[in-house]
C-alpha cells in the first residue's frame, strides 16, 4: 500500500517483470481503477487468484477482503493514519507486516512507536550519490535566476507550490497561477509542465512521463511530487513558499533531485518575515543533509503526538520526560521496562504498576480489569 496513485503505479511497473518471471500474477488498484476494472479484480482478490495487489487506499475498501495475506508492506507508512495501517493487516492470519518510510524515525520515536517491531535502518546514500546542496533564499529573482542558469546547463528542475490555485485565506505560491507566470515571464523559452492533485490521474500520469521523458524542462507542482517521482536527470528542486512546508516534508522534496551522479540544488524561497519558528526550518535544511538528525529536529519542533493513540502531533502525555531530548532516558526506561515484563508478564507481582497502567492507558491498551 502506497499513498498516492503515482507511486503505487511506480511500484506495480517495477514489480511486474520479475513477479511474470517467478509465475505470480500481479494487480494494481487505486482511486483510478475504472469501474469495470475493480468488478474484475476483487472477486479474483477475493477467491485468492491474484498473488500480488500493489494499490492505494483503495486497499482499505470495505469490499475488500485478502482470505491469504501472508504480507502486508506499508511504503511511506508516515502518510497513513494509525487506524488505516492496522486495518490492512486485519486478517485472522495474523500477516507478516514490513513498514517502511524514507522519512527517517528517529530513534527515541522508533523505540516507542515501533517497541513491538524490529527496526532496520539504512543510513548510506546510494553509490555515487552526492550530496544536494541547499540554499535558502528571499529574493525570488535570484531564486529564479540560478534555476533558469541550471536549466542552461541541461539540468530539469521542480518548482514545487503549497497550494494549486490561489486562496483569499492564505498568501502563498500556488502551482496554477505560477505556471502560467513562469511561461510567460522568467522562463519564457523553456518547456513547461504542470501536475497537482486535482488533475485525474491520465493528466497526472502524462505530465510526469512527459517530464521524465526530457518533453518538458520544468515541472511545476502541487506537493504530490513529495514521494514516488524518480527523474534522475532533475537537478534542481526550487520550493517556492518552502515556510508553508513542514521539515521532513521539505527533506523529502529535496530528495527528488540529485538521484544521479551530478549534484542537485535545493533552492527553498520565502517571504522576509516568515517567523522564528519557519526560520528554524530553513536553517535546519540548509545546514544539514543528515535525514535522522532533520527528523529529530522535527519531532522536536512538532511534538510526536499519542504513542498508543491516534493523534500523530503535538505534545505527548509524558509527565517527566521529552521524545525528542532525553533519548537515553527512554533507552533506560524501555530496557527496564521489557525486563520486568519478561519476569511478571501480568505484573501480578506489581500490582500498583498493574493499576496505574490500566488507569492511564487501559483503554488504548484494551486491558481490561487488569491489576
Amino acid at each position: 500500500m502506497a499513498p498516492t496513485e503515482i507511486l503505487a503505479r511506480q511500484h506495480y511497473e517495477n514489480l511486474s517483470e520479475p513477479a511474470a518471471a517467478a509465475g505470480l500474477s500481479i494487480a494494481l488498484l487505486t482511486s483510478g481503477t475504472s469501474i469495470p476494472d475493480r468488478h474484475e479484480l476483487v472477486p479474483r482478490v477475493l477467491t485468492g487468484e491474484i498473488d500480488l495487489v500493489i494499490g492505494t487506499h483503495a486497499l482499505l475498501s470495505s469490499t475488500l477482503r485478502f482470505p491469504r495475506l501472508r504480507l502486508a508492506v506499508i511504503d511511506e507508512q508516515h502518510r497513513f493514519g494509525v487506524v488505516q495501517r492496522a486495518r490492512l493487516a486485519d486478517t485472522d492470519l495474523l500477516p507478516h507486516v514490513l513498514v517502511m518510510s524514507a522519512t527517517p524515525i528517529p530513534r527515541s520515536l522508533a523505540m516507542t512507536v515501533f517497541g513491538d517491531l524490529d527496526v532496520s535502518v539504512i543510513r548510506e546514500k546510494p553509490p555515487g550519490r552526492l550530496t544536494t546542496e541547499t540554499q535558502w533564499l528571499i529574493d525570488a529573482d535570484a531564486a529564479y535566476g540560478l534555476l533558469k542558469q541550471k536549466l542552461e546547463t541541461g539540468d530539469r528542475a521542480f518548482v514545487v507550490c503549497p497550494l494549486v490555485d490561489e486562496s483569499a485565506s492564505v498568501a502563498s505560491a500556488a502551482a496554477v497561477p505560477v505556471f502560467k507566470e513562469l511561461s510567460r515571464t522568467r522562463l519564457r523559452g523553456f518547456r513547461l509542465g504542470l501536475v497537482h492533485g486535482r488533475m485525474t490521474e491520465m493528466e497526472k500520469h502524462a505530465a510526469l512521463t512527459s517530464f521524465a521523458a526530457g518533453e518538458t524542462q520544468v515541472l511545476v507542482a502541487s506537493s504530490i511530487v513529495e514521494v514516488g517521482v524518480d527523474v534522475p536527470e532533475a537537478g534542481v528542486m526550487l520550493v517556492d513558499g518552502a515556510e508553508r512546508f513542514g521539515l521532513s516534508q521539505l527533506h523529502q522534496l529535496r530528495g527528488r533531485v540529485g538521484r544521479s551522479s551530478r549534484r542537485g540544488l535545493c533552492l527553498l524561497l520565502t517571504g522576509a518575515d516568515i517567523g522564528p519558528k519557519a526560520e528554524h526550518r530553513m536553517r535546519a535544511l540548509v545546514t544539514g543533509d543528515d535525514g535522522f538528525k532533520i527528523a529529530e529536529e522535527d519531532l522536536a519542533i512538532r511534538g510526536p503526538g499519542d504513542i498508543l493513540g491516534t493523534r500523530q502531533h503535538g505534545l505527548p502525555a509524558l509527565r517527566w520526560a521529552s521524545l525528542a531530548r532525553d533519548i537515553e532516558l527512554v533507552e533506560e526506561a524501555r530496557a527496564a521496562a521489557k525486563k520486568l515484563l519478561e519476569r511478571d508478564p501480568d505484573l501480578s507481582a506489581h500490582p500498583k504498576a498493574a493499576r496505574l497502567l490500566a488507569y492511564r492507558w487501559g483503554k488504548l491498551l484494551e486491558l481490561g480489569n487488569i491489576g
